[in-house]
Order: C-alpha cells, then structure tokens, then sequence
C-alpha cells in the first residue's frame, strides 16, 4: 500500500533548463541529463498505479510523458498563523524576493536581479531597494556591492521582511512544481509580480501581475506602478488563506492516501 509522492517531475525541470540553454556543450550536456531522469521516471512510474504532485501540470507531464497511469494533484499550503497580512504605515523594504539559494532557480533569480533589475533601477528607478532573503547565498550573493541590494544570509523567519515589504518580485524562469515563496508572498498580502512559471500549481493566486521575459525595464515599471498600492481586497486574501491553509491540504493528502489503501485491499 504505497502513497508516492513525487511532490514534482525532475524530467520537467530538466526539460524546461535543456530548451532553455543556448549553450551548445551545456546544451548536450542537459540533453543526456534529461534522457537519464526520463528513464528513471518512466521506471518507477511503471511499477506505480499513482503518483503524488503539487502541480496539475508536472501531473499531466507524468501522465502524457512518463507513462505513469493516475496521479493526484494536492498543492503545498501555508500556515496561516505564521503567514498572514499585517497592515502598515510604511514598508522597510521595496522589493523582496526569498528562497533557499543553494537551489539553482533562485540563484538565477537573484542573478537577474543582481545583473539585470538593480543596474537598471540604479539608473532609472533610484528609489527602488532590494532584498534577497534566505539561507546559502552565493559568493556573488554576499560580494554584491550595489547600494539598492541588501542580502541576509539565513534568517530566523521569513515572515516579518515580507510583511515590512511593498513588493515580492518571482523572476523564476526554470524548474518545476510549486513556489512556496509566492504561496507565502500572498499570504502576507504582497503584490507579487512574477513570471509564468512562479504560479505553476497555483491555481487560485491573488494580488499579482504576470510578465513574459527578462526585459528589466517592463519588471520595473510594474513594480514601480503597484509600489505603493496596499490595497489587496481582504475578501480575497481570506479565500486565498482557506484554499491553501495546511488543514486543509492535509486532509486531502488523508482522503487520497486512504483512497489508495481502500482500493488495495480490495
């Protein structure tokens, strides 16, 4: 009686990285990679009946792709009580972005936002202030002298920069699965503007703006344009807090498991 959870598809993230590279030796590198974690996936997947994901679309990628027969869709969730809006006068952060960066998207994230939003800013939007918050930053990460980045390191909790904070900005342009940063971001009431891929698996997202690409002049007119609007509509964050609270979320991962054992015994 095996409740799997694959949580998201490795052959997804290698894909999207692999179609993503322009690289030729790189390219022919993920190329092998993506081959390798098709052919794990397929294995494992043929000796399942289901599979778990956090994403309709890594479920629909196993489905369609990797043989697998079922999968179920339960999303990640947060909780409320350490997640949560709070109103104030004025924010101590512009623009924040999160995340564990020892994880190869978000150290592109940050690369982006180092390389590409804060020379920009600098020269047009000389107000705008960043924040990279979380644990393992990079070497470039911690070496980063421009005056409108400020990087933590590992913090205690993440849940008071982003409440102080006007804006989260998700530049997130490979991997797969969830983003429990933009899950928390919204939780706290942020306006998020984020790429495409920041709101795969989520199906209900509030209080966001979607930009296509790494021009940096469109990311920064849309965070200049919503920095100051603290105006998210309090009927919505509730709906947001009782669609992904972790209550909730458990008890479908309950329903689903015992589903599986049900139909094992019998």
């Amino acid at each position: 009686k095996i409740f799997f959870s694959s949580i998201d598809s490795l052959s997804l993230v290698i894909e999207r990285k692999y179609k993503s590279i322009k690289n030729p030796i790189l390219k022919t590198l993920y190329f092998i990679e993506l081959q390798k974690c098709r052919m794990t996936e397929r294995k494992l997947f043929s000796v399942l009946k289901k599979s778990h994901f956090v994403s309709s679309i890594d479920s629909r990628f196993a489905i369609n792709q990797l043989g697998l027969t079922e999968a179920v869709t339960i999303p990640n969730g947060i909780n409320s009580k350490h997640y949560y809006y709070k109103e104030k006068q004025s924010k101590s952060f512009d623009v924040i972005f999160t995340g564990n960066f020892n994880y190869a998207p978000n150290i592109e994230s940050a690369n982006f936002i180092i390389d590409e939003l804060s020379p920009y800013a600098l020269q047009y939007f000389p107000k705008l202030h960043f924040i990279l918050a979380g644990a393992n930053p990079t070497e470039k990460m911690r070496n980063c002298t421009q005056t409108n980045i400020k990087v933590t390191g590992k913090v205690e909790s993440l849940t008071p920069y982003l409440q102080n904070s006007a804006i989260f900005v998700s530049p997130i342009f490979n991997g797969a699965g969830i983003k429990n940063k933009v899950l928390e971001a919204m939780a706290c009431g942020l306006y998020c503007v984020c790429s495409p891929l920041s709101l795969d698996g989520i199906d209900y997202p509030i209080h966001y703006s979607l930009i296509n690409g790494n021009n940096p002049e469109q990311w920064l007119k849309k965070i200049d344009d919503n920095i100051k609007k603290d105006n998210i509509s309090k009927k919505d964050l509730e709906k947001f807090h009782q669609q992904y609270n972790w209550e909730k979320i458990t008890k479908r991962y309950s329903a689903s498991y015992h589903s599986q054992a049900s139909n094992n015994d019998s």
